[in-house]
């Protein structure tokens, strides 16, 4: 039996239409959708999800509370409530949180992401069941600006260079828990922002 994953959240699943084939996974269920925040992500959570009964849930949101001028406190606590209410309609799906990205749109809110990020990521290192995908500081540069280089003309969605970061970022942790299996390793270098830098990537690519 394959098992079956769900992407949830905001607009950067919503406007995946290649989810499925980039990820590998036949079995994948996208239901992300504009404008979501982790509030309403809790509020279609029971019509939306729990009847799928997934093993998997990889949740993007987060990004359009701080948009919105949610504080640090409001975002880390629908995040726990959020975590709260899987545990209980769902506690065997195992849950991958997606930091919330440094886009150039929100340049302003740079801080206040890096902070909400790094409560989160603390809180799901106390939680077995939940465990933290580090977008963020493969998207900044080496002056620890947002870079450009992910993003579409309006700074803010994922063009087709963030949408490889992110299936090989996600590739590589279903790979760890098996979602994934026979990959082979490569590396990939990525010149970004005013001082170029090299970073190194560990891409995990499928064998056909």
């Amino acid at each position: 039996k394959k098992k079956k994953v769900i992407l949830y959240g905001s607009s950067t699943f919503r406007l995946w239409d290649s989810a499925s084939t980039d990820l590998s996974l036949s079995n994948l269920i996208n239901l992300g959708f504009g404008g979501a925040t982790l509030e309403a992500c809790r509020v279609y959570f029971n019509r939306l999800i729990v009847n799928e009964n997934p093993d998997t849930i990889i949740l993007y949101a987060g990004d359009n509370d701080i948009g919105n001028g949610s504080s640090i406190r409001d975002v880390v606590n629908q995040f726990d409530l959020f975590v709260d209410q899987m545990s209980e309609n769902l506690p065997n799906t195992k849950g991958f949180f997606i930091s919330i990205k440094p886009s150039p749109f929100r340049r302003n809110k740079l801080s206040i992401i890096k902070k909400t990020n790094s409560k989160i990521k603390k809180i799901i290192s106390n939680n077995s069941n939940w465990e933290y995908i580090d977008i963020f500081n493969y998207m900044i540069t080496s002056d620890g600006e947002p870079s450009e280089l992910f993003y579409q003309n309006d700074m803010l969605h994922l063009n087709k260079v963030g949408y490889g970061l992110l299936t090989k970022i996600i590739k590589e942790h279903l790979w760890f828990i098996n979602i994934i299996t026979n990959f082979s390793v490569k590396k990939i270098y990525m010149k970004t922002g005013p001082k170029p830098r090299k970073i190194t990537i560990q891409l995990l690519e499928q064998r056909e």
